[in-house]
């Protein structure tokens, strides 16, 4: 009995331990960031109008269900939208963006704001001899413990996502 009651002390004390590092991973890097760059072969004007256009999303977006107006004009600096995505376990997971810098060709910016995180993206399109430069510098923070250290742990997931989305654009704008 006393063998069986110090296994169990020792895996509670490991749980323990494991749920207080987990935590700590939120509280030392409360945000993450990263970075990607994508050459698309066409000219800046064309890359951009295919980025920031709605009808296309679906197609280049992975999940991607549609977006709803929420306040102002499209492109306008201030101006709200709600996003829908579907969930990879099925659901729908709605984000609401809103537009915080814009000029047209060169740049789209914005805050996404989810039940468990805030992100801020910027998009720049920049020319490139034969093409476009996509760059994508992003910030991403959890809200709350948990979440901060839920989205510090699947950073990579996230980048690696954004990055198949913009090489799906890429294929979308070479192959017209």
């Amino acid at each position: 009995m006393k063998l069986i009651a110090r296994a169990l002390a020792w895996l509670l004390a490991i749980v323990v331990l494991l749920a207080g590092a987990f935590v700590l991973v939120g509280v030392f890097k409360p945000r993450v960031d990263y970075q990607i760059e994508v050459h698309v072969s066409a000219d800046r004007p064309t890359v951009f109008a295919v980025y920031n256009n709605p009808e296309r999303m679906g197609d280049w977006v992975e999940g991607f269900l549609g977006m709803e107006n929420l306040s102002g004009q499209p492109n306008e600096v201030g101006s709200r939208w709600r996003l829908s995505f579907e969930h990879d376990r099925g659901g729908v997971m709605e984000v609401e963006e809103k537009v915080i810098a814009f000029r047209q060709d060169e740049l789209f910016a914005f805050t996404a704001d989810s039940d468990f995180a805030t992100m801020d993206s910027r998009t720049r399109f920049e020319d490139a001899g034969n093409g476009t430069v996509i760059r994508v510098d992003a910030e991403l923070e959890g809200k709350g413990l948990i979440w901060r250290s839920m989205a510090v742990l699947s950073a990579s997931m996230i980048r690696d996502r954004t990055e198949r989305d913009l090489l799906r654009l890429k294929k979308l704008i070479e192959e017209g």
